[in-house]
C-alpha cells in the first residue's frame, strides 16, 4: 500500500525520530535536526499517520519507545489500538512509553489494558500504568490504582498516590 503522505514527509520524520538526541526530554529534541519537537506535534494527524506507518515496520525497541512517546503527544484514536498492542511488548521501556501515551490520549478503551499492565514484573511499567490510569479516571481505574497502593515497590506506591490525587481533582 503506498504512503498517503507527500514524498519525503515520512522519511524526514523518520530521520528526525532516529537521530534526535536526549530522547527522554522532548523539550530538547530537534538539536541537529531541521524538525523540532513543536514542529512534530503541530503536524498532528499527519505525524500520527507516519508514526503508525513506522510502527508497522517493527522497528527496534528504542524506535518503538520513541514512536509510543510521540504518539502520546500527536496521536488520536487511530493510535490507541497500536499503543494497546505495545503494552505487551517484550521491552519494558516500550511498555512504559505506551502506557504514558495512552494516559495522554485519554481513551477509556485503554483502561482494562492498563489495569493488566499493573501486573508487570517491571515496577516502572506499573508506575506508568498507574499514572495513565490517573489521567483516565473512572471507577475501574480508581479501584485498580487504589489496589496498587499496596505494591511492594515504593516508586509504584508513590505513582499510585499521585494518580489518586489527580483522579480526585
Amino acid at each position: 500500500m503506498p504512503s498517503p503522505h507527500p514524498a519525503g514527509h515520512c522519511s524526514a520524520a523518520r530521520e528526525w525520530l532516529a537521530n534526535r538526541p536526549l530522547r527522554d526530554d522532548p523539550r530538547m529534541a530537534g538539536h541537529g535536526s531541521s524538525l523540532t519537537w513543536d514542529d512534530w506535534v503541530r503536524q498532528g494527524r499527519d505525524a500520527e499517520a507516519c508514526l503508525l506507518e513506522f510502527l508497522r515496520g517493527r522497528p527496534d525497541p528504542v524506535m518503538r519507545s520513541d514512536i509510543a512517546l510521540a504518539l502520546g503527544f500527536v496521536g488520536g484514536e487511530r493510535g490507541v489500538g497500536p499503543l494497546i498492542d505495545l503494552l505487551t511488548d517484550e521491552e519494558p521501556a516500550v511498555v512504559m512509553e505506551a502506557a504514558a501515551a495512552l494516559g495522554r490520549i485519554g481513551d477509556p478503551d485503554a483502561v482494562p489494558h492498563l489495569i493488566e499492565a499493573l501486573t508487570s514484573a517491571d515496577p516502572n511499567v506499573r508506575a506508568n500504568a498507574c499514572q495513565a490510569l490517573g489521567e483516565l479516571r473512572g471507577d475501574r481505574a480508581t479501584a485498580a490504582v487504589t489496589a496498587t497502593l499496596g505494591d511492594s515497590d515504593p516508586f509504584v506506591r508513590a505513582a499510585a498516590q499521585q494518580a489518586l490525587i489527580r483522579i480526585r481533582r
